[in-house]
């Protein structure tokens, strides 16, 4: 057998040395590099600063959709805001452009009402009236037949609902110019409709921005133009009742005084026929103006109280009112009696009767406020 050469001590104990020796040079080893670690990290890290061509190709593909994406959002919501501006702007156009409408005929109606009611020219105001009635209906079904994909449709009926309030209050104009009277209770309503509608488009108008214009004040009160006319009508009325009341009672004193008038000249004929002379109402002097007496004479009624003393009596054996006429200076009137007469002479005893119209003309007395007879009118 082999004899295995054990080795020595020292050479144990040189080994044992260098790897003590070894392994206190291992941490030195690791803080102090090598020459050649530090080439290596530069080369490593060059070799990464290198790009590569797929994912950079891949990058620039990526970017390019999220700008893509982005650039298409934009436009759609660029395109979103555009479509309700345009649609707005079409929409708002048009209610600027109808409402104009109206309010032009609204301001007509009521400029034109007070003038053609001084003037009785109602007939005008009418047509104006049932031409706004029209513009309204026009504008109204415009509104409704718009196209909704190019207009707001919502600012649309609510215009609707605005021109179905105003025409409401013009019908109601229409219904009161046209009536054949007019009537205070109606133009009460009237004038409650007329305060309603102000403060209704006061409030809605005020929604549309876009609308400055207004209906003049004087619209929602044509009420007042009617009244003032009815009160013209009342007054005229009133003044030809009084006129009338008035003519009636003038007619109806004329017939009382012609028929007094009439009586008294009958009682002035019996009291005549009955040889009354006296100034009492049975007699003939009661009758007689003063001047009367006088031109009838002293005589005259001697020979009617006394016919014995007279060669003949002529004596009224009847008589009669056969017509009445003013005179023609309103004083008074001609009083026409039919008098029939009974004569008798004395120195033959002849007797005959005739007939005679007489004209007798008949005043009020301004001393005694009584009809009396002033005299004869001859007739031709």
């Amino acid at each position: 057998m082999p004899t295995t050469k054990k080795p020595s001590a020292s050479k144990t104990i040189k080994t044992r040395k260098v790897a003590s020796t070894t392994r206190a040079t291992k941490p030195v080893a690791r803080t102090e590099p090598s020459q050649a670690q530090p080439m290596q990290t530069i080369a490593n890290q060059t070799a990464n600063s290198q790009p590569d061509p797929v994912r950079s190709k891949t990058n620039k593909t990526g970017n390019k959709k999220v700008t893509w994406i982005v650039s298409v959002i934009i436009l759609i919501l660029i395109a979103i805001l555009a479509y309700f501006l345009v649609r707005n702007f079409r929409t708002q156009r048009f209610i600027e452009k109808s409402w104009h409408q109206v309010v032009i005929g609204a301001d007509r109606l009521s400029a034109e009402l007070p003038v053609d009611l001084r003037d009785n020219q109602i007939d005008q105001t009418i047509t104006l009236a049932n031409d706004l009635r029209l513009v309204i209906k026009d504008q109204s079904f415009a509104s409704g037949n718009k196209t909704a994909i190019f207009n707001n449709s919502t600012e649309l009926k609510r215009y609707q609902e605005v021109l179905g309030r105003v025409d409401q209050y013009n019908n109601q104009i229409i219904e009161n110019i046209e009536s054949d009277s007019l009537d205070r209770d109606n133009l009460e309503a009237l004038s409650s409709a007329g305060e309603d509608l102000k403060s209704y488009l006061d409030s809605k108008l005020s929604e549309f921005k876009f609308i400055s214009e207004k209906i003049n004040n004087d619209y929602y009160m044509v009420d007042q133009d009617l009244l003032l006319k009815l009160d013209q009508e009342d007054l005229i009325a009133s003044e030809e009742q009084a006129n009338q009341e008035a003519e009636a009672q003038v007619a109806a004193q004329s017939q009382a005084d012609q028929e007094q008038a009439q009586t008294n000249t009958l009682a002035f004929l019996e009291a005549m026929k009955n040889r009354n002379i006296s100034d009492t109402p049975a007699g003939m002097k009661y009758y007689m103006t003063n001047a009367y007496i006088q031109e009838f004479g002293q005589s005259e009624f001697d020979r009617i109280a006394n016919p014995d003393q007279a060669y003949s009596k002529n004596d009224i054996s009847s008589y009669r009112i056969v017509g009445t006429e003013a005179l023609d200076d309103g004083t008074g009137y001609r009083v026409s009696a039919s008098v029939g007469y009974h004569v008798e002479y004395t120195d033959n005893n002849s007797v005959y009767d005739y007939t005679s119209t007489i004209v007798y003309r008949v005043i009020k007395s301004g001393y005694n406020n009584r009809w009396e007879i002033d005299g004869i009118i001859p007739v031709n």
